[in-house]
């Protein structure tokens, strides 16, 4: 799951310069690891991390969502 920060920290004003880049960057790293760990690409389900170190126009960045 991709979250900007720590627990502790990841709601405090979160800010990405490309938030769809930065989550996408993470994903295509995360999938080299699980790769390289014996994964399967189709056994992976991908979480963007709504709520998790975004706001509401990043959420919406990502899905496409008009906002």
């Amino acid at each position: 799951m991709h979250m900007q920060g720590n627990p502790k920290t990841m709601q405090e004003a979160p800010k990405y310069d490309d938030v769809f880049a930065e989550v996408n960057r993470y994903f295509i790293e995360q999938i080299a690891r699980c790769e390289q760990a014996g994964i399967a690409k189709e056994k992976l389900l991908l979480d963007p991390g709504f709520g998790f170190g975004k706001n509401l126009s990043h959420k919406l960045f990502i899905t496409g969502a008009p906002g």
